[in-house]
């Protein structure tokens, strides 16, 4: 890999023992990456070099149930000129991965898709094969957000934690993300609250998700809004303090908290990351704290200057 440049020498280190150590660092120049997020009602693309450098960053909205041939048209169309403007071509870059709101089987199918309901039992590569001339990599985005968390965020140095959102997350043990037997563990927002509650896109009823997902707080403001809202708009309302959205994320963290004591007397983790747009309502992490606090009891908020748009929580030995 030396040979090749595709690793460079930093600075060595001695201890004073035996040889100085080597510092080796992958080579910004020998190549590019992208990174795409499958989210709800929209879609993110990150080009990046081997030294992590953000080089393009874009996002464009799409209708709210897209389709996995939408997606991959769009995404063809939005990185060829990302690309372009770096002076690359799709065909240039060293892999494309694709995270996406859903859990995934060993081979790449989506297993579940009720954040994007078209997209169940489809293959990934088999579809997006067909638009972008490169190696491709799909994977939870949840799975994504929990090696992302170990490498640059709240979990630097953690081995074991929980990654929570109100539809997927993930278990991190001994610094692996546990997939479970066929690729759907961690699938938080289906723990079952109301056995007689609202149907979830999951055919269950009374999920998680159906009190704090945010496909279904949009349903509840849209129909006393009477239009359509997009997530950005919910969580823009909400910190104005209107008073239906309001009251819809009290509601929200209260079965939140609900959701996550369940979670922590199952796993009992010594710390919980929760993530998503949601996370980043102020209002709402200050119920959480309080929801959590009564159904976890050993978990309490900390402060990290790495959590900009999540929260997370702690345990305190008794």
């Amino acid at each position: 890999m030396k040979d090749g440049r595709i690793v460079l020498d930093l600075d060595t280190k001695s201890n004073g023992f035996g040889r100085p150590s080597q510092l080796l660092s992958l080579n910004p120049g020998t190549g590019r990456c992208a990174g795409v997020l499958l989210g709800l009602g929209e879609i993110r693309i990150v080009i990046c070099d081997l030294a992590h450098t953000v080089l393009s960053d874009v996002w464009f909205e799409m209708r709210r149930d897209y389709t996995p041939e939408e997606a991959a048209g769009q995404i063809k169309d939005n990185l060829t000129r990302q690309c372009a403007s770096l002076g690359l071509a799709i065909k240039d870059l060293l892999g494309v991965g694709l995270a996406i709101s859903a859990p995934l089987s060993y081979d790449g199918r989506v297993l579940n898709g009720d954040v994007l309901p078209t997209w169940g039992g489809v293959d990934l590569a088999a579809i997006f094969s067909k638009h972008l001339d490169c190696p491709l990599h799909a994977e939870n985005e949840s799975h994504c957000g929990a090696l992302a968390e170990m490498t640059w965020g709240a979990a630097i140095g953690e081995k074991d934690f929980v990654l929570y959102k109100f539809d997927l997350g993930a278990i991190v043990r001994d610094g692996v993300v546990q997939r479970g037997f066929n690729g759907s563990a961690a699938e938080f927002g289906h723990i079952v609250l109301d056995p007689q509650g609202s149907l979830c896109r999951c055919g269950n009823r009374g999920c998680l998700q159906t009190f704090a997902g945010g496909y279904h707080l949009m349903q509840h403001a849209e129909k006393f809004g009477g239009q359509p809202v997009t997530i950005d708009q919910f969580i823009e309302r909400t910190r104005e303090g209107r008073l239906g959205y309001s009251r819809l994320i009290e509601d929200a963290a209260e079965k939140a908290g609900w959701g996550m004591g369940i979670t922590a007397s199952i796993l009992n983790p010594p710390l919980f990351i929760i993530v998503g747009k949601l996370a980043t309502i102020g209002r709402l992490s200050l119920i959480h704290w309080s929801a959590v606090s009564r159904a976890t009891r050993f978990l309490h908020p900390i402060r990290s200057p790495t959590c900009r748009d999540r929260v997370c929580h702690r345990k305190v030995p008794r």
